[in-house]
């Protein structure tokens, strides 16, 4: 339950926002769907950082 409120705060807030550091080796968009690749990612927020080798982010615009 305490984890479903912070995501609804996370996506609700503009402050709650995340920073990604990495080498980017893909993006590609198609209709209203984009995928971005990122290599040897860094994923922070406030003093959370989490580290992905290869980080695959799907965006869909509304």
């Amino acid at each position: 339950m305490k984890e479903q409120k912070i995501i609804s705060k996370l996506k609700e807030g503009k402050e709650y926002k995340w920073n990604i550091k990495g080498k980017l080796i893909n993006s590609k968009k198609e209709n209203n769907i984009q995928i971005v690749y990122i290599e040897n990612a860094f994923l922070s927020f406030k003093s959370i950082v989490l580290h992905a080798p290869l980080l695959k982010i799907k965006s869909i615009d509304i």
